[in-house]
């Protein structure tokens, strides 16, 4: 314990005592309230556990989409990216390719932009969605020694 003139604090459980040097001091200051600590590292990695368990389910639910399409058909269908995307939302696509064909001498957009847009939307989606649940794994517990 560390002493600072005449009282000294110690932290017990997010309030802080107050002694003296002579014995306890009368007006021992109120607790204050019970606050969450919120631990914003913990928070993210929820999320993007959460977002990579939507993605995944988002996923299945094309390969499902894209298999009974298959079978219907008797032919192999794949939705693409690009498919995808024009169906849900065609204007924000239409305004993908002026944003990316000025960098890179427009490489950006026609071998790398179109080539992602045709691959298959399930396998993207997926491939992300795993992507961020890795990001958001908990931590592995140290086994032997404490932090």
């Amino acid at each position: 314990m560390q002493r600072c003139g005449a009282a000294a604090g110690i932290i017990r459980q997010g309030r802080v005592e107050a002694r003296a040097s002579a014995g306890y001091l009368s007006e021992i200051p109120p607790p204050s309230p019970a606050r969450p600590v919120l631990q914003v590292g913990l928070m993210i990695k929820f999320l993007l556990r959460t977002l990579g368990l939507i993605g995944l389910a988002a996923a299945f639910v094309l390969v499902i989409y894209d298999g009974t399409k298959s079978i219907a058909g008797n032919h192999l269908f794949l939705t693409g990216v690009g498919d995808l995307w024009t169906l849900l939302s065609p204007g924000t696509l239409a305004m993908l390719k002026p944003v990316l064909s000025p960098y890179a001498d427009g490489v950006l957009w026609d071998p790398v932009a179109v080539t992602v847009l045709s691959w298959p939307s399930w396998a993207v989606l997926g491939g992300v969605s795993i992507l961020f649940m890795l990001l958001g794994r908990p931590r592995r517990p140290l086994i032997g020694y404490a932090r």
